[in-house]
Formats: structure tokens, sequence, C-alpha cells
């Protein structure tokens, strides 16, 4: 059935990364979601995004203050390694330069973007994807990051604050994966689930399931091989 669903792109035994599996498997869900809308409502149906969430991109202009905003769609977010999530998402959110872009008034290249919740409202759910691996151009290789990133925290959004700069809602992780291994051509996926109403942690080793306290979110085992996680409201 992976097979057939991916035209046969996971046939081999090669390694391959659960970032990119996720993303073809969504797509591949979108699009059977839109065939099945367009059989139902007609040609003329538009398309729908029923999973992943949405971010407003803001564009300001340092010069002639042009400032503008686009809905932008993700599946996932790529986050470098940090100690915590929540200085992982900060980090995120605060304003970059647009390299390579001009104003569309001014033509200045001195435009920066920042990301924000659309029309205030949190996501429910955020997918993020550790930059657990990095490739060494010097010796054509990649290899592992396996610094400690806390994921038991209370995650503030750093998308929507009051207007005395508190966040309006509040994340826990609730779901991830974590890869094993000490290298990016080796190693296995394990894949855990810990419901925030409940104390408890599941963790999913192909057909072993064991369940733990979620203080195991603590433990060197999560905290340096964590590579997705889901936080949720």
């Amino acid at each position: 059935a992976t097979n057939q669903l991916f035209g046969g792109f996971f046939a081999d035994n090669q390694q391959h990364d659960a970032d990119e599996f996720v993303a073809r498997l969504v797509g591949a869900l979108e699009d059977e979601a839109n065939r099945g809308r367009r059989s139902l409502l007609g040609s003329s149906a538009g398309t729908v995004l029923p999973f992943g969430f949405r971010l407003l991109r803001h564009q300001l202009c340092s010069s002639c203050t042009l400032h503008t905003t686009k809905p932008v769609h993700f599946h996932t977010i790529s986050l470098p390694v940090q100690p915590s999530l929540t200085q992982a998402l900060a980090a995120f959110q605060q304003p970059e330069p647009m390299v390579g872009f001009r104003c569309e008034r001014c033509s200045c290249p001195n435009t920066t973007s920042a990301w924000y919740g659309q029309a205030g409202v949190p996501p429910p759910e955020i997918l993020i994807t550790q930059k657990r691996f990095d490739f060494d151009h010097a010796s054509q290789t990649s290899h592992k990051i396996s610094e400690s990133c806390r994921l038991a925290d209370v995650i503030p959004s750093p998308f929507e604050q009051t207007s005395d700069g508190l966040p309006t809602a509040e994340y826990m992780v609730d779901a991830g994966m974590v890869h094993i291994g000490n290298t990016a051509s080796s190693g296995h996926y394990l894949a855990f689930q810990s419901p925030i109403q409940s104390n408890s942690l599941h963790v999913f080793d192909d057909e072993t399931v064991k369940c733990y306290d979620r203080n195991a979110l603590s433990s060197e085992a999560c905290t340096r091989n964590s590579y997705m996680v889901r936080l949720k409201l």
C-alpha cells in the first residue's frame, strides 16, 4: 500500500528521512481529499488544505514603510536545535531580512518579514522538524547534532501576544518522533504520543508499544534524539 501511494519512492532499503515521508504522506492525503471534494461538488470546487496550519507573513519595507501580509500554509516548520522549543520558536518568529527581494512600491532591498498567527488566532497545533542532521561540505559527509532540547516545558506561543507582551496561548508536546543512532545514514525511528490531559507516554517501536510516565520526555533518549514534535494548545 505504501509503494502504491508513493509510486515506489520508498521501495528500497535505503535510509529515508521521516520528515520527507510525512511531507509526501500529507501531500498525498490532501490530493485524495481534493479529488473526493471535486467528485462531489464538481470541477469548480476550490482546493482545501485539511492538514497543517497557516501563518501570516508580515513584510515591512524600512524605506517607504509599505506593510503587506500573506497567508502561508505549512505542514511543518524546520528549526535549528535549541536548548528549548520555546527558544527555537522565538527565534523563528523574529523579523529577518528578505534577501534578494525588492519592495514592490519603492524597489529598495530593505524589506524584512516576520511570522504571526492568522487573524490573531494561534494555530491549534504546530508540527516542528528539528534540524538534527548537518552536511559537512569539506568531508562530504553528514553528521547528527545531539544537543539536548527540552520537550516537557509549557511553550508560550510566539505568534500572538497581548498589548502587555504576554502570550495569548500556550502549547505542550503531545506527540513526535525520535531518531536513535549516531549518523544521518543509519539508525532507527521511534514514535511517541503523550496526550496533554494524561500523565502517560506511549512509545511505538515497530510492533511493540510501551507505556511510561510523561516525565520520560525529560530523559536524554528524548531530549538528545527528538526529531519531529507536535505541539498542541
